[in-house]
């Protein structure tokens, strides 16, 4: 596959992922995922696949904002469509506090081995081990609002939550999803106590056995460009960049 290719099945492969918590809705010009029985998490209320066409930006960013201020939430991120020209968005939405993150799409190019045996670290079906998956959120409102995000998604069959213990303590987590024939890496975390331990990497060395063995056409993972030190994991285990999508993101500095 081309880049083009392996960024379309990334924006593809998002739309499903991120409509997971969301009632979607089509506006004229992008589409709207609304999540209000997840208000408060990063991964709901965003606008995305962005056409302004011959819409006037200031019109647009008023309807988005009517749209979801009726709903009582509040628009967390703009994500423009594969091919449109991002230079509309940099005229407007800084002004209006927002901030351009970019999106790597990272791509698996080889299928290393499975976790070698002996490894301290143990990864394990999240489902069968939900306290301990639970436990990788971290204390307070906010790792709860996520715990339960991902309780939710859990309830789509084409997504799998692993979780890494380490001498029998939850020290991170992360997800397999599918959609189709494309498959993507999601949520890899290590709890900050158990970093550097080989968490992370006994964590990705998971998920590419899991796509050994399931084969999808792509196997792909989203990730932030300011995340250098998950992207230097991920090389180690067999990506590679392949483009990027543009996002913007409220009130990120």
């Amino acid at each position: 596959m081309d880049e083009s290719q392996i960024v379309s099945a990334m924006r593809r492969a998002d739309q499903v992922y991120y409509a997971q918590l969301c009632d979607v809705e089509t506006l004229e010009f992008g589409l709207a995922y609304l999540g209000p029985s997840f208000p408060d998490s990063d991964e709901t209320n965003q606008f995305r696949e962005v056409v302004l066409g011959t819409t006037p930006p200031a019109a647009a960013y008023e309807s988005v904002e009517r749209l979801f201020g009726q709903r009582g939430l509040t628009c967390r991120r703009w994500v423009p469509a594969l091919g449109q020209s991002t230079d509309v968005f940099e005229a407007f939405l800084p002004r209006a506090g927002w901030s351009r993150c970019d999106v790597i799409a990272m791509v698996l190019q080889e299928m290393h081995a499975p976790v070698p045996e002996g490894s301290p670290v143990r990864v394990l079906p999240g489902r069968a081990m939900r306290k301990a998956l639970r436990a990788t959120f971290g204390e307070g409102a906010a790792g709860e609002i996520e715990s339960d995000a991902c309780t939710e998604r859990m309830n789509d069959s084409n997504l799998d939550v692993f979780v890494a213990m380490l001498e029998d303590r939850p020290a991170g987590r992360v997800a397999y999803h599918e959609v189709g024939d494309i498959a993507a890496l999601r949520d890899l975390y290590v709890l900050p106590e158990q970093r550097g331990r080989g968490v992370g990497r006994a964590l990705a060395r998971h998920a590419v056995s899991v796509a050994r063995r399931l084969s999808p056409r792509v196997f792909l993972a989203p990730l932030d460009a300011a995340r250098t030190d998950v992207r230097a994991l991920l090389e180690r285990a067999g990506f590679r960049a392949a483009g990027a999508l543009a996002e913007y993101r409220r009130g990120v500095t």
